[in-house]
């Protein structure tokens, strides 16, 4: 089991030699639904898009990622993804928090995330964190149907705090993290 030594986790954009275990944690996770190479390149190669991997250590190979899209006043976390054996040791909290303290630093106030109303571990995660939520109609666009489908957004306003007080121990870590 991989544990998170003092709860710290090493973030750095997604590269060519980490995108073949990124790949695992995705298919682990999502299974049939999972995205390929080139979807994650080409989400990677959008502007204002960015998806970031995590390690435990430098040597290690990555234990999460996050993927971001970045408006003038808002920033969505599209996926936030945290291996099997890494759960359930805040890793994914501490990935959240970086993302309020670095907007602190910005023009960006609204925090969101879109998840499936399925999704019962991604509503309560968000929730826990104390997102508000709503209920929002999603067209498939990949679909050749006219299917919508119900999902709810969480969002949070960031003003002076992040959720914990975790983002006070990543004040000098925001210097190379942009969000």
């Amino acid at each position: 089991m991989r544990i998170a030594q003092g709860g710290k986790v090493n973030l750095k954009p997604l590269g060519q030699v980490d995108i073949n275990q990124v790949l695992d944690i995705e298919r682990e996770t999502f299974g049939d639904y999972a995205w390929d190479a080139e979807m994650f390149r080409a989400f990677d190669n959008l502007p204002s898009r960015e998806i970031l991997v995590g390690f435990l250590t430098k040597d290690s190979s990555p234990c999460c990622y996050l993927g971001l899209y970045r408006s003038q006043r808002t920033v969505e976390i599209i996926t936030i993804v945290v291996e099997d054996l890494c759960r359930n040791q805040g890793i994914g909290t501490e990935l959240v928090s970086r993302v309020e303290v670095s907007m602190l630093h910005t023009r960006r106030r609204v925090a969101h995330a879109i998840i499936s109303e399925t999704n019962e571990l991604g509503c309560e995660f968000f929730k826990s964190l104390g997102y508000q939520s709503r209920i929002v109609h999603i067209e498939d666009v990949m679909s050749d149907e006219d299917d919508v489908t119900d999902s709810i957004e969480f969002y949070k306003n960031i003003h002076t705090e992040p959720h914990n007080r975790i983002g006070r121990y990543y004040q000098d870590d925001l210097k190379n993290f942009r969000v």
